[in-house]
């Protein structure tokens, strides 16, 4: 038996979608410069924003199903954010976080964060640049402040497109999603990106953008949507 079932309106995304080359990103020539605010302004979220037909290398992070995960493009892991983390660490913030909201952004082990949920002294956080999951202290969370914002969230929010869970189910099994995680974390994919994913998922009180992608391997010109449903 195929591990997933063919999703068939991918066919409608694909003749949409033409080639799947990589495009090289242009690095700016140095790091965003921290400026001081001068009046206090609605506290912006700057998410990083892609359009539709862009294809890019990336690195997978915290996964859900091949409905919901986590990637950052290689280009966020250049010098660029590296120098821009260095600053975080260097800007020195001591003011701790008082206003404990589900949705409130702040500072946590000298990283970008957003709060998914409360638990007593526990906070379960997304980190923005880095899309990872934390759990963490109250006593370790800090405030963020409006000039560590200016540089937009580098986290992406993903659906895979081309795939669905088998028997027409409206949930992942266990099995079929480790196998699929397994599926991507074994070769190097390129990820195109198809359009704004307006689906709700259980990340979307976070307003991170989220988007319908297609996973495909320039080595074998596979997408890992067939790939799947041989397996």
């Amino acid at each position: 038996l195929g591990l997933s079932e063919v999703d068939e309106s991918i066919a409608v995304k694909l003749k949409e979608l033409q080639g799947i080359k990589v495009e090289q990103e242009i690095r700016p020539k140095c790091p965003p410069k921290l400026v001081k605010a001068v009046d206090k302004k609605p506290l912006t979220e700057n998410w990083k924003e892609l359009k539709s037909g862009k294809s890019f290398s990336f690195k997978l992070m915290h996964y859900e199903s091949p409905s919901s995960f986590f990637v950052i493009a290689e280009s966020s892991e250049n010098f660029v954010l590296k120098n821009w983390m260095i600053k975080i660490e260097k800007f020195a913030v001591t003011e701790k976080l008082v206003n404990f909201t589900i949705g409130n952004c702040c500072l946590a082990v000298n990283k970008r964060a957003k709060i998914l949920s409360l638990d007593g002294d526990k906070v379960k956080l997304l980190l923005l640049d880095v899309g990872d999951i934390l759990n963490a202290e109250k006593s370790e969370i800090f405030e963020l402040p409006e000039e560590l914002r200016s540089l937009s969230f580098q986290a992406l929010h993903c659906s895979m497109l081309g795939i669905k869970p088998k028997f027409n189910m409206n949930f992942w099994p266990s099995m079929q999603k480790s196998t699929i995680k397994s599926l991507i974390e074994s070769r190097d994919w390129s990820m195109k990106i198809v359009g704004k994913n307006l689906k709700q998922h259980e990340f979307s009180f976070t307003g991170i953008n989220s988007y319908q992608v297609l996973l495909f391997d320039d080595k074998t010109e596979k997408y890992l949507h067939d790939v799947a449903v041989e397996k």
